[in-house]
């Protein structure tokens, strides 16, 4: 395919033989993001999703937890838990997935909080 939302994806082998095509781009957000479900589940999983070539260089992550946590201290810690995570290792993966993600403060009880100059409204 030579679509554009097959742009920085890699080969999975898979064109044309029933594989999902790639995600169009997105962000997507995880609330609780500090916790064990997102340690054991869900970067796993988009570590998956990444290295079957379901996720274009288009994507990011948005982490949202009540602790107080920098991107960098984030990115952190979602390289301990790839390291962790049963998966064949895959550097360019790992690195892909560490470049994307990014992390923000705030507690969805309170969706009017203000974070650093910016205010945030949550809507369901």
């Amino acid at each position: 395919m030579s679509d554009d939302r097959n742009r920085g994806v890699p080969s999975n082998g898979h064109q044309g033989r029933g594989q999902a095509p790639p995600a169009p781009p997105c962000a997507m957000v995880i609330f609780g993001a500090s916790g064990d479900l997102t340690k054991r589940k869900l970067v796993p999983a988009l570590f998956n999703l990444r290295r079957s070539g379901l996720l274009t260089d288009d994507f990011v992550v948005i982490g949202v937890s009540r602790q107080t946590l920098s991107d960098d201290e984030f990115r952190s810690r979602v390289d301990e838990d790839l390291g962790a995570c049963d998966e064949p290792q895959d550097a360019p993966c790992h690195d892909w997935l560490l470049k994307r993600v990014f992390y923000l403060a705030g507690d969805v009880g309170q969706p009017e909080q203000r974070v650093g100059q910016v205010g945030f409204r949550i809507t369901f």
